[in-house]
């Protein structure tokens, strides 16, 4: 997903919440407007009390939802900064260890050319484990960049998810204004409106809970690069292989 593409779903995501907002509104205005038509003596105790409890249970919702999303909002996340540093550790870090582990090859380099001796002897005994620890590189390249295409891809999903859930809240809250028809019908309107915020709130947790599932599974992987890199057998213990073997390195 790219940077444009990823805006666009977060501008969606605005302008459904804004939609919220607006329809919650009209809810409780339609709400208020039925009962002010009617006379007192004519809507029942009950009506009333229940219509009132039930805008203050959805507006109980509707705030969590709302400030979460503003919490969302002030931190989205930035996938498609992940997908270009993946790229760079796979196009600069991985092809440049790819490159020199190809050229790192005693049949191709000049060392007996023009270096004789036991100290080219030596160092051309130590190509074979500069060869391997440039291929290790390389795969631990490869291992970085899909960890971090990993992560844009979990922060990608979490937000189609808070589409998905404010949509349904936005549709739900939608429906009620349409149930605020007659006095009889009108105390099902917040209940239908409380709801859907509901709805929107457990897909959008959902969300949240799978991205972060994603992470800690990342954190797992980069844990065990690390080890990887610590104890590869390729490397000299934690280091980068010895350009010369010890103890071999001798004047002629």
């Amino acid at each position: 997903m790219a940077g444009a593409d990823f805006q666009q779903l977060l501008d969606k995501a605005e302008r459904l919440l804004d939609r919220i907002r607006t329809k919650a509104n009209e809810l409780v205005e339609s709400l208020n407007n039925l009962l002010s038509k009617i006379p007192s003596l004519l809507v029942p105790g009950w009506v009333v009390e229940s219509i009132q409890t039930g805008i203050r249970k959805m507006y109980e919702v509707y705030d969590q939802l709302v400030t979460k999303m503003q919490e969302f909002f002030e931190s989205p996340g930035w996938p498609w900064a992940l997908y270009d540093a993946g790229d760079r550790w796979l196009n600069e870090v991985g092809s440049a260890a790819a490159d020199t582990e190809e050229r790192i090859n005693a049949d191709r380099l000049k060392v007996d050319d023009y270096w004789k001796g036991s100290a080219a002897q030596s160092y051309t005994n130590t190509l074979g484990t500069q060869q391997a620890a440039f291929a290790a590189m390389v795969g631990v390249a490869r291992k970085v960049k899909e960890s971090l295409h990993q992560a844009g891809r979990g922060i990608r999903n979490f937000w189609i998810a808070i589409a998905i859930g404010l949509t349904t809240a936005a549709v739900g809250i939608v429906a009620a204004i349409i149930e605020v028809t007659g006095v009889l019908t009108a105390p099902a309107a917040p209940p239908t409106a409380t709801i859907a915020i509901v709805a929107a709130i457990s897909t959008i947790l959902a969300g949240y809970w799978a991205v972060f599932q994603e992470f800690e599974g990342i954190k797992i992987e980069v844990e065990a690069l690390r080890e990887e890199a610590r104890y590869n057998p390729d490397f000299d213990g934690d280091r980068w292989p010895r350009a010369t073997a010890a103890g071999e390195w001798q004047a002629d």
